[in-house]
């Protein structure tokens, strides 16, 4: 089984030789196949773009649900591909404290799979937190669930950062009929009111904040004093300031991707937990959006793909000739009385269709992609002096988003047992 990484030099040299692998075969995972319907990649490796084109959709929705793994069934080069990012992603599970029971009703309100992914970074968290710790910290938190449970487990007051109110003011009644010594700040994470909830002290948990709410977790923790954060980070490409990726720890910087958004979007892009019924509802948007692309192109002359951009709620699962009638009315563009509604469907089902086929080729790349982001963060405590741990805290099936960074200073974190 592996590691986890728990040094900075491990952690380098794992940037160092993903940044290698990525950089080489940058065109498989960069060109998407949903916007850029022949990936230049095709001319290389043919008889490989042939084979994914010729999977049936069950086969298709099989590999994307990961119900069937791609490797067993991959021919080369895509095989080599997959065996390689496997020895780059591998990392194993983060040390952990056993929870005490809980009553019953203490995560009655919370689906049963997340509630899982609460118990599991609380018991990382629980195990890596100093004695010096004074309080919790629940980033983002909610209803705040994931610190009450951190209290519940230690005693310790809590403190949540949510920005909605009405979360805080339900998270609140939670707190007294569990009779936690919890506290509710309502304040945006990317603001000043922040600054104050992290200080010396603070055991910070964030669980599934996205992109920049992590990284200002982070640097915050670092600035302000804080004894301990555990991160499991989501939605890398969720960016503040809307530009692109800038790595916050040097040994990133020394091996920079130059990462854009869209980059991102892959590294959290799978579907391992979605419903099928969410699944089908997917194939459909996609399935309308590529014919409405189909048409834009016949009628503009614009070989390029034609975003919808954000349209009504529902409007991209209703006939398929209000949708072009949407797309074409924000472009200023006539669509004829002959189109023939039928055929453009279908065309767009087969486009849709191979883009998704093409696409898995991407999703090779897709842990690579996350776990170098989530070094960079690691890094950047490390070359601060913090003692860290990059692995994973809980099963894929679970969630896919089960990586998580876990730092401390100060008096060790104790083992923990699985």
């Amino acid at each position: 089984m592996a590691s986890p990484l728990t040094d900075l030099a491990s952690m380098q040299l794992r940037i160092k030789r993903l940044t290698g692998f990525l950089a080489q075969h940058r065109p498989l995972w960069e060109e998407r196949p949903f916007v850029q319907e022949s990936p230049s990649w095709r001319a290389t490796w043919p008889d490989l773009a042939k084979w994914l084109c010729a999977l049936d959709e069950a086969t298709v929705d099989a590999v994307e649900s990961e119900t069937l793994d791609l490797a067993s069934i991959a021919i080369d080069p895509l095989r080599a591909w997959i065996a390689q990012a496997d020895a780059l992603t591998g990392t194993g599970p983060l040390p952990t404290r056993r929870l005490r029971a809980m009553p019953e009703d203490t995560g009655r309100r919370v689906k049963e799979r997340k509630w899982a992914q609460i118990s599991a970074l609380v018991g990382v968290a629980s195990n890596a937190r100093p004695e010096s710790t004074d309080r919790w910290l629940d980033w983002c938190g909610g209803k705040g669930h994931v610190g009450r449970l951190a209290a519940l487990q230690t005693g310790l007051p809590v403190t949540h950062l949510e920005r909605q109110k009405p979360l805080c003011d339900a998270g609140a009644a939670l707190d007294r009929r569990d009779g936690v010594q919890g506290s509710f700040v309502c304040a945006d994470a990317m603001g000043p009111g922040a600054d104050e909830v992290v200080g010396e002290g603070v055991a910070a948990i964030g669980l599934h904040a996205c992109g920049s709410l992590g990284e200002r977790l982070l640097t915050l923790c670092h600035g302000r004093g804080a004894t301990s954060v555990v991160l499991a980070p989501c939605c890398h490409h969720v960016i503040a300031d809307r530009g692109d990726y800038q790595p916050l720890s040097a040994s990133a910087q020394a091996h920079d991707l130059g990462l854009s958004r869209w980059n991102l979007r892959l590294a959290t892009s799978d579907e391992v937990i979605a419903s099928p019924a969410r699944r089908r509802q997917r194939r459909l948007v996609v399935q309308r959006r590529l014919a409405a692309d189909i048409l834009m192109r016949r009628l503009t002359g614009d070989d390029r793909y034609h975003s919808p951009g954000k349209l009504p709620p529902g409007l991209l699962t209703g006939p398929l000739a209000e949708v072009c009638a949407e797309v074409a009315r924000r472009r200023d563009v006539a669509i004829p009385a002959d189109v023939d509604w039928q055929a453009l469907q279908i065309e767009g089902e087969r486009r849709a269709h191979v883009a998704r086929a093409l696409g898995l080729v991407r999703g090779v790349f897709r842990r690579s992609l996350e776990l170098w982001v989530d070094l960079d963060r690691a890094c950047y405590l490390a070359e601060r002096g913090w003692q860290v741990q990059l692995g994973t805290f809980c099963e894929r099936a679970l969630t896919p988003r089960n990586l998580a960074i876990v730092a401390w200073r100060g008096d060790a974190a104790a083992d923990g047992t699985t």
